[in-house]
């Protein structure tokens, strides 16, 4: 079966200034070797005048530093078609903790048996328009094609929170890695404090995804801490590890330290395993994976590691200047090599981890195929039904923003009359609802089904939820529900399918439109497909 190899790699405070080629080359050449076929990239700096929202573009200086890194890579691999992407701001507010994230890939896999796209530019994660603490996560959606089959993979970079931003306390370590699950992105279980009794662990808090997921990047927070258990339980109990891991009677504990440290004496020294790669398991609503991490046979080679960027310069040098005074010439790489706070110089305190990822692609199927389509602002809906591609643009349309306040309108209109026009919108807005409130208070209006002989806005409680659920429609990414109600309001004809299913099933809403328009929908996320 066909291999991924994932690479994940915090760039300390990189594009904080210029970087230097000779860092630029260093950081290509040890991707370049690392035989990555997909690149996250975390902790690339916001730079000049980015706006204070969540998703802000991030400056033109940041984007040139990564495309010259992008180029170098290319310039070292040139069968590899390298392409890269740049995400918006992670945080809106703040002096620290705000930057992106870049991933890089290659057209052409490394083993040859595959090729791999964008699909969806990378989206910073919220739930609730803000409720999130710090810094969120970014997501991007990549297509992964053998022959006449093809395979949809999500992978999530996340750089966690630092407690204060200079010291690490156990309740903010688990709070910065177990706050993932409230994006149903990642799903799995959470911590419930109410000040007054010890933290309950709610374990189905939020629906796992149906789409092959990886979770990576530096979750700062030790896998061999103490409070690693309570951190990392959901995504120990939904994702497999693959880099370190806690011991189970069924696997002998791995622990990779992923940072470089000065010791007192100054002298390097290896700490921390922070950085690590998740992937999601099959589990019990029907997702069978195939994306799967196993650890290699007894003698085998590694399928996963940190890459000791240290070690592998002072190799490079040669065993003829290495073993003449080996500690010394170490000191001089590690001065070279290390990035501080500050930047400047250097790589990075972090060495990279990397994981190979076993492939099973579905058989061949006649549904149709999803192309790479825009989510400018959350808004991957409208550019999917009412888009526009030419040549390797995304599928864009201008009219998104219009389009979601149209939709809004017709909603506002509902409130009005204290009606739905049908049941069936009823059924589609009580669920869209149900997703979008499900960790507000707002929530306890909402049943687990909705009566539609009944008319909802009788109730006080639901007129509250409906009028904090306008709010949240105004921004941020639409909802699987929220398609039926697009189709109506603009009169579209869709076909909807279910991208994470099995077998790929088509949803049809039924509009005005002659044509039908083919979309892809899984969670947050549309696609237009041809």
């Amino acid at each position: 079966m066909p291999t991924l190899r994932v690479l994940s790699w915090n760039l300390r405070t990189f594009a904080l200034y210029e970087e230097s080629g000779d860092d630029l080359l260093s950081m290509a050449k040890v991707l370049q070797r690392s035989g990555a076929d997909i690149v996250a990239l975390q902790e690339i700096q916001i730079g000049k005048s980015v706006p204070n929202r969540i998703g802000a573009k991030l400056s033109f200086a940041s984007h040139m530093q990564v495309a010259r890194l992008a180029e170098l890579l290319g310039a070292l691999d040139r069968d590899a078609g390298w392409r890269w992407t740049l995400s918006g701001a992670s945080k809106g507010y703040g002096r620290a903790m705000r930057d992106g994230y870049a991933y890089l890939w290659k057209q052409a896999a490394a083993n040859g048996q595959m090729s791999i796209d964008l699909l969806s530019p990378p989206e910073i994660l919220d739930i609730d328009c803000g409720a999130w603490s710090s810094r969120r996560p970014a997501l991007a959606t990549f297509l992964l094609s053998s022959g006449k089959t093809w395979l949809p993979l999500n992978v999530i970079s996340y750089h966690a929170r630092l407690p204060d931003g200079r010291t690490k306390s156990s309740t903010d370590e688990v709070k910065g890695v177990e706050q993932l699950a409230r994006l149903p992105e990642v799903g799995g279980g959470v911590w419930r404090r109410d000040g007054r009794t010890l933290p309950t662990y709610w374990p189905d808090f939020a629906p796992l995804p149906t789409l092959d997921t990886i979770v990576l990047g530096d979750f700062n927070c030790k896998m061999d801490a103490p409070v690693a258990d309570a951190a990392y339980k959901s995504l120990l109990t939904h994702y497999t590890a693959c880099v370190s891991w806690p011991g189970t009677p069924t696997r002998a504990a791995r622990t990779v330290t992923t940072m470089y440290g000065r010791d007192r004496d100054g002298a390097p020294e290896q700490r921390s395993a922070y950085d690590n790669i998740f992937v999601l398991n099959s589990h019990a609503n029907g997702f069978v994976a195939k994306c799967q991490y196993s650890a290699p046979a007894p003698g085998a080679p590694p399928t996963s590691d940190a890459i000791d960027i240290i070690e592998d310069e002072l190799q490079a040098l040669g065993p003829h200047v290495v073993n003449a005074d080996r500690g010394a010439w170490r000191q001089w790489v590690f001065n070279r090599v290390y990035a501080t706070q500050k930047g400047g110089s250097g790589l990075s305190d972090h060495l990279p981890v990397w994981a190979d990822i076993t492939l099973q692609f579905p058989d061949a199927t006649s549904a149709p195929r999803p192309v790479l389509t825009s989510n400018e602002d959350g808004n991957s809906l409208f550019h999917a039904v009412e888009g526009l591609s030419f040549g390797d643009s995304p599928h864009f349309t201008s009219k998104a923003a219009e389009l979601r306040k149209q939709v809004v309108k017709e909603l506002k209109g509902y409130e009005q009359d204290k009606r739905f026009p049908s049941s069936a919108i009823q059924q589609w807005v009580f669920a869209a609802m149900q997703l979008r409130l499900r960790d507000s208070v707002e929530a306890i209006h909402l049943g687990p089904t909705v009566d539609t002989t009944q008319n909802l806005f009788l109730d006080a409680g639901f007129r509250s939820a409906y009028t904090r659920y306008l709010r949240l429609l105004n921004q941020g990414a639409m909802v699987l529900p929220e398609a039926g109600l697009v189709a109506f309001v603009l009169k579209a004809n869709l076909n909807v399918w279910s991208v994470g299913a099995a077998t790929p099933t088509a949803y049809s809403f039924g509009g005005t439109t002659p044509q039908a328009v083919n979309i892809y929908a899984n969670n947050r996320q549309f696609w237009w497909c041809r």
